[in-house]
Formats: structure tokens, sequence, C-alpha cells
């Protein structure tokens, strides 16, 4: 049986135990943004409300939120548009990975793929934390 090459997000794990499943795409709401820069190109940390997507309303006022913070190293291209104040609700996030192409230090893109409020390139993509979220919206 051949592995796939393709670089996988560390610690997802905790994700699928709480919310039963992995998909980047859970992500409502980002909370918090932090950037910070190193000589290998710097970290992005983003703390965000996750809700698995129904076919109906979502996310779903009605329903619990799940806070995970992501972290992300390496970072290249960086780009925020209508990103600030309290919550940006993103429709469209997405983890791809693109080690396929061959690019030496960029083995995720990270994009809002409806909206373009963020994208970046990055060498790791992990999960540090799930909990409850006490907050609705």
């Amino acid at each position: 049986m051949r592995r796939s090459l393709q670089p996988e997000v560390i610690g997802v794990d905790a994700v699928i135990r709480v919310l039963g499943k992995w998909s980047a795409r859970d992500l409502a709401y980002v909370e918090q943004f932090g950037f910070e820069g190193t000589e290998d190109g710097g970290c992005v940390r983003i703390v965000a409300l996750f809700q698995p997507r129904s076919e109906d309303h979502w996310p779903d006022p009605a329903k619990p939120m799940r806070r995970v913070v992501l972290r992300f190293t390496d970072i290249d291209q960086l780009r925020l548009s209508d990103f600030g104040g309290n919550w940006v609700q993103v429709m469209g996030f997405d983890i791809v990975p693109v080690a396929d192409r061959g690019w030496e230090s960029a083995r995720f893109a990270v994009e809002d793929y409806e909206d373009q409020r963020i994208s970046f390139y990055c060498r790791t993509a992990a999960v540090e934390s799930v909990e409850e979220a006490d907050t609705y919206i």
C-alpha cells in the first residue's frame, strides 16, 4: 500500500474527539488572529469558533460552538482583507496541501475561498487545543 506524500494537519484527533470529524471548512468565526515574525517566516495563531456544517442554516446560533486554536509556521505571502474588530465570519476557510507543487517552504495553502479575507502559505499546520466555547452567535 502506497502512503500519501501529502502533509497532514497535526493534532486533528482532538477535533475529531469533540466534533466527530475534522474539516477546516467548519471554521465559522475568527475570534483572534496573531502573527509573530521571526527569521524563518514567523507563525500565525488563529483562535476560531468551529461548528460542523449543516445543510440548513450555518452557522446556527442555536447550536454550540467549539473554540479551536490553530498554529501555522513558516508563513509566506500573508494577506488579510476586511479583517479586524470583533469576530470575523469566514464562510470558506480551508487548509489545502500543496507539497506536491514542489515548493521548498510551503506545504499548505490556507485560504478563505469565498471572500478572500485571509490567505497565506505555511510549512506546518497544527491544532493546539479544542474546548467548548461558552459563546453563542
